[in-house]
Order: structure tokens, then C-alpha cells, then sequence
């Protein structure tokens, strides 16, 4: 961890372990206070909610014409900032 002015920045790596939960893992997590971004070291409370029986997916964008969304599905593109 370094800090970066107002901001804390972690170096993180992806790796192999456990990367069968990648977009199928939910976990629970209060916040104190009105912080955005939780500090990784506050996360020893934070809990396996549940895991999903199939990964999160968005499909690729084609056209505004072509796109059916649900507000459900509209909801988690935009809470994940899906770009695609």
C-alpha cells in the first residue's frame, strides 16, 4: 500500500486461485461512515454473502437499437462501470 496524496493505493495481481468465483462471489460489507471505497484493511468484517450459480456477464454493446435491458441489468452495469 502507498499513499498518493488524498488516496491510498494498493498493488494487487490476479491470479489462478480461487478464479472460479470471479463474477459469481458476493460478499457483504457495512460501511462506516459515508466513505465510497472501503480501505482494504477494513474489510476483516466483510462476509461472504453467497455465491452465484453462474458468473456475472454483460453481452458486448452492438447499438442503442438492438438493446434490451432489464432495470436489474441496467442497475448492475452501472454499479460495476461496465464499460462493454
Amino acid at each position: 500500500m502507498k499513499k498518493d496524496g488524498q488516496r491510498f493505493l494498493y498493488k494487487t495481481v490476479l491470479t489462478d486461485l480461487y478464479s472460479d468465483l470471479i463474477g459469481r462471489l458476493v460478499v457483504n460489507h457495512e460501511r462506516s461512515g459515508r466513505m465510497s471505497y472501503p480501505y482494504a484493511e477494513n474489510l476483516s468484517e466483510a462476509c461472504i454473502a453467497y455465491i452465484r450459480p453462474e458468473r456475472l456477464t454483460t453481452s458486448d454493446f452492438s447499438s442503442f437499437h438492438d438493446t434490451r435491458l432489464s432495470r436489474s441489468e441496467l442497475e448492475t452495469i452501472c454499479r460495476h462501470e461496465a464499460r462493454d
